[in-house]
């Protein structure tokens, strides 16, 4: 059969470019089948911290966080000559009214709590500054101030000592602002951590309440400072 010189040439022309194509793409997949390697990934384990010393149980405060932690989990009887292996968690200004909860034998044990455990308000809500309250024994310490039940001078018995009464005495509500300066809002729990030196005061002179603490810098917790002088 006779071909044109003219489609031989075309024929010629889409063969060799076809050629080329397969030399230019040649190692070099297309489309949806390209394979690239994933990146390495390093399964080796972070390195772990070195060991602590036996007995040293570092600088951290005792009393871990502002929530008490679960009766029989363990705990670390730290080596701070200072501390009574005892945590308080909640708002009375009065610590024996909060929870207590001591470290015994490597675990964390709750102690008896006495009747006065749980009669501050749930909020600071709930307290009318002002209004009367039943019992001048009860102080609160929340985040938005510190209230206190102040009785009236002339209504306390031996000369104004409430301490000498055998009842309990009434009065009215009485709130002071929260601290600034960097303290916490809220009265810290004594034993509780803290990081740098400083003394808050939560209204120890208007609530007539001996609410100053400090922060022993040294031992990293918060500890009960003097009262100052309110003259």
């Amino acid at each position: 059969m006779r071909v044109s010189r003219g489609r031989a040439q075309l024929t010629i022309a889409v063969l060799l470019g076809i050629a080329g194509l397969a030399i230019a793409c040649e190692g070099r997949p297309l489309g949806p089948d390209i394979d690239v390697a994933p990146p390495a990934i390093d399964m080796r384990p972070p390195p772990m911290p070195p060991p602590r010393p036996p007995g040293d149980v570092g600088s951290e405060a005792p009393c871990p966080g502002y929530e008490p932690p679960t009766p029989g989990t363990a705990c670390v009887e730290h080596a701070d000559p200072d501390w009574d292996l005892t945590c308080e968690y909640g708002h009375d200004l009065d610590r024996q009214c909060n929870e207590i909860v001591e470290c015994r034998t490597g675990v964390w044990r709750e102690q008896r709590q006495p009747s006065c455990f749980g009669r501050c308000p749930a909020s600071f809500d709930e307290i009318v500054p002002g209004a009367p309250c039943a019992d001048s024994a009860v102080g609160c310490s929340y985040l938005e101030g510190t209230c206190a039940c102040v009785p009236d001078v002339g209504g306390l018995p031996d000369g104004g000592d409430p301490d000498a009464a055998t009842a309990p005495i009434p009065g009215t509500w009485r709130c002071a602002p929260p601290p600034g300066g960097g303290c916490p809002p809220q009265r810290p729990p004594l034993g509780s951590d803290c990081v740098r030196a400083m003394t808050c005061d939560y209204g120890a002179c208007a609530l007539g309440r001996d609410v100053v603490y400090a922060c022993d810098s040294s031992a990293r917790r918060w500890v009960q400072a003097d009262y100052p002088d309110c003259d």
